[in-house]
């Protein structure tokens, strides 16, 4: 079992809760709200010039590998995952 905290520079980390090793996942530069569920970490990611555009990743748990990367609208708040989807509030409604 791994645990996936938020870096103040924009990245996540993945910490081995057994070992303590921490490890930077470069490829979620702008990752800003973290979820977990339906077997996956999921995690928003807006671009960091201001612009608000967002990616939501949906991470391998294991390894931290990006598995897909969903174009989503702007300024998304944290995810939240079950019933089968991943509902992402946004400062427009649901997307």
């Amino acid at each position: 079992m791994r645990t996936e905290i938020e870096d103040t520079r924009g990245l996540l980390w993945r910490v081995d809760p057994l070992t303590g090793e921490a490890k930077s996942l470069s490829n979620t530069r702008g990752a800003e709200e973290p979820a977990f569920g339906e077997g996956y970490a999921w995690v928003t990611r807006r671009v960091v010039d201001g612009s608000g555009e967002a990616s939501l990743l949906k991470l391998d748990p294991a390894t931290g590998d990006t598995v897909a990367s969903i174009a989503i609208p702007p300024w998304p708040f944290t995810p939240v995952v079950g019933f089968g989807s991943v509902w992402i509030p946004t400062h427009d409604g649901l997307a």
